[in-house]
């Protein structure tokens, strides 16, 4: 936020009292010699209708579609001088370079679609986070009337379904999109909810908001009886589907909502 730094010294903040460590964020007031602390600031802010910093939906990865991609081109232009430039005028990038691209495509889809959400006052998302220990990244974090979402933006190809696998499908049930299992996308979704779970501690507002993971297929095929919808504890949407439900209705006001976006941005940075 505007105004703030690294405190010198300790103090403590002018509106809740907190005590503030030497290196906390906060604003200083040369005149007066306060200081105000980060969530105060936040609710100055979501008071006035600011919103935090969005950050951009699918930048990481359309940076790291762009770096792959101008490597893989210096590469064979190094290694072929004559023919380089027929080959790659020739050929398409290897599927580890195409996939970044795909699902910067998916998140920049999705992303479009959450930001009119946020103009029309229906949530606040803020995208391409990042989290550390382990290091890692989450698309989007959506917060609406019924919560905070957590999603997962995936670009891909086929019919979502829940099928049993082993003999005539009777062992454990897994998540397909196509042919493809998708199932460990769940569990990975633990490390953004603890990463969005630990950003908000120590808010009052966000006692008991629930935090709620969500798998996102945007350009997926979806069953016309019994499409799935949960996997293992994570909600199983589509690009329209993730929109409608973190628009729907709930108890939090639009300015709580703004307010824990602020704070989701300030302890979780847009990744770079």
């Amino acid at each position: 936020m505007n105004g703030t730094r690294r405190l010198r010294y300790p103090g403590r903040c002018v509106g809740c009292a907190v005590a503030l460590p030497a290196g906390s964020v906060a604003r200083w007031d040369p005149g007066t010699r306060r200081v105000t602390c980060g969530d105060c600031l936040a609710r100055e802010a979501a008071a006035a209708g600011a919103l935090p910093d969005v950050g951009v939906a699918g930048g990481s990865a359309r940076r790291e579609y762009e770096r792959r991609q101008g490597r893989r081109e210096k590469q064979v232009r190094e290694a072929h001088p004559w023919l380089g430039e027929l080959i790659l005028a020739l050929s398409e990038d290897p599927q580890h370079v195409r996939a970044f691209g795909v699902g910067a495509a998916g998140e920049t889809a999705l992303g479009r679609e959450l930001d009119e959400l946020t103009a029309g006052r229906d949530a606040v998302t803020v995208h391409d986070r990042r989290i550390t220990r382990p290091r890692g990244q989450i698309d989007h974090v959506a917060v609406g009337p019924s919560g905070v979402f957590v999603i997962d933006a995936k670009n891909y190809t086929g019919m979502v379904a829940i099928r049993g696998t082993g003999f005539l499908g009777l062992a454990e049930a897994r998540l397909f999109v196509g042919r493809r299992d998708v199932s460990a996308l769940a569990g990975k979704m633990t490390r953004q909810i603890d990463a969005v779970r630990d950003a908000l501690a120590g808010l009052p507002e966000a006692a008991g908001v629930p935090v709620t993971p969500v798998l996102a297929f945007v350009d997926a095929e979806w069953p016309l009886f019994r499409a799935p919808d949960e996997y293992e504890g994570v909600l199983i949407e589509g690009e329209g589907s993730t929109c409608r439900l973190v628009a729907g209705d709930g108890p939090l006001p639009w300015e709580t909502c703004v307010l824990l976006a602020h704070r989701i941005a300030q302890r979780l940075p847009v990744a770079r």
